[in-house]
């Protein structure tokens, strides 16, 4: 037996603390030196830096973690770090040739988190969670800039989210699956106010589903298992009933926030209107007249039945219509157990309070709009509530 130099491409004004040998590749080293980790794919022949995040600190020990293949990086005087999902690295061997290559989705999870300050105080030591959902990994072998979208299908084939990203590189990449359907229609100028903010991704169900990724021209497809939160007792129907209550929801929802934006069009389309008729020596004042009063009821249906007026401060104000589906909505999505009858009961109400919406505004469309545009027909101005 003889030794070979395995340190081609290791700095040589470094000291290397721990080697180990990755447990599914077996050409796949590791290696913790003073200053970060490198990464062999062929038994030490060369070697690469794969720090990504990880400060320039010593690797006192490493740890691959089997199941999750996740590598556990001990250091000395910065903590213990975990490069998440190292499957990409162990795969590599199979990007070869290749100008574009999907790894293997792990098994997803959908864990019910909970809030630290409510069990621990906010005083707690805490580090970066893993991403929530699935890590959609793949490489590209051309460094041009381009756009990669991920299309998440359940097992009907329905798109149920689409995912892009217009950072991707050379090399592997990552697009992360939050587990959730598509949000709702985005209403338009949303200040992001109260402590509840931003799209509501109703989750799925558990079950397969398939990511199908297109990139440069190229598509290719995998599968993900989503699994249910082991801890939680919840069956496969009660899952399914969750969904279900959420998408309802998210359509309510979908036809109040757009309400919200085409009444909001009406509203600015008017004070134009309005703006560009004074300026006009013959108009007959009670044209006027009818586009304030017009302009004043937009406002009162957005501020009394849509959505909180602004500064739209959560508990400062009653909810209105808006505030009250994704109020309902949080609560399923982050519940452990089947939909409540209560629940269900009250996503009727919101459908006829909905209903009752849309009918305020045709009149409003009806009796105002409408009126008004037949009155300027033959004047020059923009059109109001035109599709």
């Amino acid at each position: 037996r003889t030794w070979s130099k395995i340190s081609g491409g290791l700095p040589q004004d470094d000291y290397v603390k721990v080697v180990r040998q990755d447990p599914v590749n077996p050409n796949l080293l590791y290696a913790g030196m003073e200053h970060g980790i490198f990464a062999s794919w062929d038994s030490g022949k060369s070697w690469t830096k794969i720090n990504n995040n990880l400060p320039n600190v010593s690797v006192r020990d490493l740890r691959i973690q089997a199941r999750d293949r996740d590598l556990i990086v001990g250091t000395h005087g910065r903590g213990a770090w975990i490069l998440d999902d190292i499957r990409p690295l162990q795969e590599m061997a199979d990007t070869q040739g290749k100008s574009v290559h999907l790894f293997p989705v792990r098994r997803a999870t959908l864990w019910h988190l909970f809030r630290r300050i409510e069990n621990l105080g906010d005083r707690h030591y805490k580090a970066k969670n893993p991403d929530y959902g699935a890590n959609i990994n793949f490489y590209l072998a051309d460094s041009t800039k381009t756009m990669a979208t991920v299309e998440i299908r359940d097992a009907s084939g329905t798109v149920i989210r689409t995912l892009k990203d217009s950072t991707v590189t050379a090399g592997v990449n990552r697009i992360v699956w939050d587990l959730g359907h598509e949000a709702a229609v985005k209403m338009e100028n949303d200040t992001g106010a109260g402590f509840f903010a931003g799209p509501i991704h109703p989750y799925v169900s558990p079950g397969t589903y398939t990511a199908r990724l297109n990139v440069n021209g190229e598509v290719l497809e995998t599968s993900i298992e989503v699994r249910s939160d082991p801890r939680v007792t919840l069956t496969q129907n009660g899952y399914d009933a969750r969904t279900k209550l959420l998408l309802e929801l998210r359509e309510l929802l979908s036809r109040t926030n757009t309400m919200i934006n085409n009444s909001s069009t009406y509203h600015s389309q008017l004070k134009e209107l309005m703006k560009r008729l004074e300026e006009r020596q013959d108009v007959d004042k009670s044209l006027l007249e009818d586009i304030e009063k017009t302009i004043q009821r937009i406002s009162d249906f957005q501020d009394d039945i849509l959505k909180r007026p602004p500064p739209a401060m959560t508990y400062r104000q009653r909810p209105r219509v808006r505030e009250e589906i994704r109020s309902l909505m949080r609560a399923v999505n982050g519940a452990t157990a089947t939909p409540t009858q209560p629940q269900l009961l009250r996503l009727e109400s919101l459908r006829g309070e909905v209903d009752e919406a849309q009918s305020v505004l045709s009149q409003i469309i009806a009796t105002g709009i409408q009126k008004i545009n037949t009155k300027t027909k033959d004047l020059p101005q923009i059109p109001v509530g035109s599709e």
